[in-house]
């Protein structure tokens, strides 16, 4: 099952631990006869229709058949036809039907006061916040697909921007949002007091149910309907939700891609790595994490080298389904990526035949660098900036330090001191140094003994190894030499020139 990434007043949704640190559902799609639901995909594309065919006459219940986008069959198989399946050689893969849940933990230039912190914060590089916001493109002629629970259509902040769009919920309420989630992250795209691109064209695609929740299968669904009816002219996706690691969904989210497409997607409130969830590891979408007010990374964003950029996504003011007029804080990266998606139509709308990669490869460079605390591993430091924050910073990975001088001065221990001549524009973390050790005085170090992680925030340290730190014991007697790595927020250096070889007694 899906899920969305949002959080509401600072407290995960009952639904949203399901599948990110909640209790697992087991099988979701289990269906009283023994069989399970399962995703089909077939490697001759043209005739999916046959093989759909071929399998329901085999008596197998068959829910949908992708003959758009992603190509491939919805079912209703026990495990015994699964293995029968695998003899077929046109059969790629079969994964479970699993939930998925939404992810709420050059005009002249126009400001509005009394901004949301979360648009104030695009349009500046540094803070503090000036409490206003700034663009000179509302987004006007662009397409903006948000597939999610649907939208409120008569609420104030759209102003008749809502156009008719799908549903693949067969409860009765169309497109019409009966969660909220949805109209808020619609709200953060292009509402007209709450939005980052103010006159963006808002199509529905309601994949989630009142409750938040829907199945993978819903939304290939309607990643497909969006593929197969899309308005010609500039579009992007806004995807805030999320579930386990499925091959089909970020299949269909590349078919989205390969459309012409932008599409933005959420990392995740789980606290962990974005690669491990779904569409957040879709290689070409642009993944985004959350910060707060103060530029941390969100207590329960995901990370990791899936992450494309961040953007604000803690105590987010939008729209929501109470009535005409109303709103409510929401936070999780539910909240982050439809700034990143607002973002996107401004650039179209000045940049209406860029391809999607294009979009994707002028957010993130022009994005401010450097600006995220406790960012995660393997994240890149890159917070959302629209095209009036002014200049980018240049940021990238530190200079590499200089050779360390390495003395040992006491029994079994060593002394590494250690240097880095430019920070590349973003504050030191920490310096990795690697031991290497030698037979002797004039051999060769090249055996490495182990390496040790010295948390600095200067552009110099000194580092020492003794029994507590080695982690086994006092070092050796021996011959020793070291070499360093800096790290800061982009990235790691290159590694420096070993220093001479010292012995330890």
């Amino acid at each position: 099952m899906i899920r969305f990434f949002q959080k509401k007043s600072f407290v995960t949704f009952a639904i949203f631990g399901i599948l990110f640190g909640g209790t697992q559902i087991a099988h979701a799609g289990t269906t009283s006869t023994g069989t399970e639901r399962y995703i089909l995909s077939f490697s001759n594309d043209d005739d999916v229709q046959g093989e759909s065919n071929g399998l329901r006459n085999k008596g197998i219940k068959i829910h949908q058949t992708y003959t758009q986008g992603f190509k491939g069959v919805v079912g209703d198989f026990t495990t015994a036809q699964i293995n029968d399946l695998k003899k077929n050689p046109k059969f790629l893969f079969a994964e479970k039907d699993s939930p998925v849940y939404a992810t709420a933990i050059t005009d002249p230039a126009t400001v509005q006061s009394a901004a949301t912190w979360g648009l104030d914060r695009i349009d500046q590089r540094s803070l503090p916040l000036s409490n206003s916001y700034s663009y000179t493109s509302n987004g006007q002629g662009v397409t903006a697909y948000v597939i999610d629970t649907g939208i409120l259509a008569s609420h104030e902040e759209f102003t008749g921007r809502v156009a008719v769009g799908n549903t693949q919920i067969s409860d009765g309420n169309g497109t019409t949002d009966c969660n909220g989630h949805g109209t808020h992250v619609a709200g953060t795209i292009g509402g007209r007091n709450y939005g980052v691109a103010k006159g963006v064209t808002l199509v529905p695609v309601r994949v989630l149910d009142c409750s938040g929740s829907g199945f993978t299968s819903g939304v290939i669904a309607g990643i497909n309907w969006v593929i197969s009816n899309h308005v010609s002219g500039p579009a992007v996706a806004n995807i805030s939700l999320g579930g386990g690691l499925s091959t089909a969904l970020n299949n269909a989210v590349q078919a989205l891609i390969a459309d012409g497409i932008v599409v933005a997607v959420a990392a995740g409130n789980d606290n962990r790595n974005a690669c491990s969830y779904s569409p957040a590891s879709a290689p070409n979408a642009i993944t985004v994490g959350a910060t707060g007010s103060t530029d941390a990374r969100a207590s329960f964003s995901n990370f990791g080298t899936c992450l494309d950029i961040f953007a604000p996504g803690v105590g987010i003011t939008s729209s929501v389904i109470a009535s005409n007029v109303a709103t409510d804080v929401y936070s999780g990266t539910s909240m982050a990526t439809p700034h990143v998606a607002g973002a996107a139509a401004l650039l179209l709308k000045v940049n209406p035949t860029a391809t999607p990669l294009e979009i994707r490869n002028a957010l993130v460079n022009s994005s401010t660098c450097g600006a995220v605390t406790s960012s995660g591993t393997g994240s890149p430091n890159k917070l959302l900036a629209t095209s009036t924050a002014g200049a980018s910073v240049v940021c990238s990975a530190p200079a590499a330090p200089s050779t360390p001088i390495v003395t040992s001065p006491r029994s079994r221990t060593l002394s590494i001191g250690v240097s880095t001549t430019n920070n590349g524009g973003v504050a030191i973390q920490s310096f990795t140094i690697k031991i290497w050790s030698a037979r002797n005085a004039t051999s060769a170090a090249t055996t490495l003994y182990g390496t040790y992680t010295c948390l600095s925030t200067s552009l110099t340290a000194t580092c020492t190894i003794t029994a507590a730190s080695n982690g086994r014991g006092n070092l050796p007697a021996g011959f020793y030499a070291a070499s360093a790595i800096a790290v800061n927020g982009v990235g790691a250096s290159t590694e420096s020139a070993k220093s001479a070889i010292i012995q330890v007694r």
